[in-house]
């Protein structure tokens, strides 16, 4: 199912299916036990980032207890996966950086250590879980939202994502944590162009496609912070790991500088007169 919002449903029903379609997604993979945790795990994470950031999109026409309490959730759902995934980023992010003939290449056999199947099959169980009793309640909160909720939000993602690109190049000592702020913001506004992209695919698909490469960028310098605290002592792995991370936020500044370019009012001017424009065609 595409994550896209429709031309002419009514935005509080189509936003219900979407949602409803994620969270539905998300529970069944989790526990489906003929499937590899990977899959399950990569597959769920994805669904439950789209609807954080239909939610944020929305927060405006939610009521804040209610905002406070679907995010959390959402967020403690995510985490429960998140040890299951970062033994797997590790390793990958790890064989990226060191050729197998490369002499550290025999600092890898430190980064897998033994986990049993119980292991990796409780969070599993445990996120599905909390979703499950997450999902009617969400949904409802959805009904009643106008364009103005969605307005509110996309001012906030995009001015979000400004700031923490500011915050990110402009302090004297940046940590990975400045650095993953700022992807989360890009990733947010990255799915919500999606869910827009239809009002008009030309302008909002160049958008979305700059979004993603930026949010790679900053995804791989994540992914080296990951593999930073896993990877066991080596001065030389901590300096090429050093040298990537400069490369990758060289990048991020230099894609982030044409995404972030307009002042926040006139891109949600702008998307407003694509969503109007749209939505008042037959």
């Amino acid at each position: 199912m595409a994550f896209r919002l429709s031309q002419h449903t009514p935005l509080g029903e189509d936003l219900r299916r979407l949602a409803d379609g994620e969270l539905s997604g998300a529970i069944d993979r989790l526990r489906d036990l003929h499937a590899a945790p990977d899959p399950r795990v990569h597959a769920a994470r994805k669904a439950i980032k789209r609807v954080r950031a239909l939610l944020r999109l929305v927060r405006a026409g939610v009521p804040a207890r209610r905002f406070r309490t679907h995010n959390l959730a959402l967020r403690d759902a995510a985490r429960e996966l998140s040890a299951a995934r970062d033994t797997a980023v590790a390793l990958a992010t790890f064989d990226r950086l060191v050729p197998a003939d490369d002499p550290l290449s025999a600092l890898r056999r430190g980064l897998t250590p033994h986990t049993t199947s119980n292991e990796t099959t409780t969070p599993l169980h445990a996120a599905a879980e909390a979703l499950s009793r997450l999902r009617p309640d969400l949904i409802a909160d959805l009904d009643g939202i106008r364009l103005a909720d969605l307005e509110a939000g996309l001012k906030d993602s995009y001015l979000g994502g400004r700031e923490a690109m500011r915050a990110a190049h402009h302090i004297a000592l940046p940590d990975d944590e400045v650095f993953h702020t700022w992807r989360k913001r890009a990733k947010d506004l990255w799915y919500q162009c999606q869910l827009l992209r239809d009002a008009c695919p030309p302008l909002l698909g160049a958008l979305e496609g700059m979004l993603d490469e930026l949010g790679e960028l900053l995804g791989e310098d994540h992914d080296l912070a990951v593999l930073q605290t896993a990877a066991p002592d080596s001065d030389a792995l901590q300096r090429r790991i050093a040298a990537r991370h400069l490369e990758l936020r060289d990048a991020a500044w230099r894609s982030g500088q044409r995404i972030y370019a307009e002042r926040p009012r006139a891109f949600v001017r702008r998307l407003r007169s694509y969503w109007q424009t749209w939505r008042a065609e037959p």
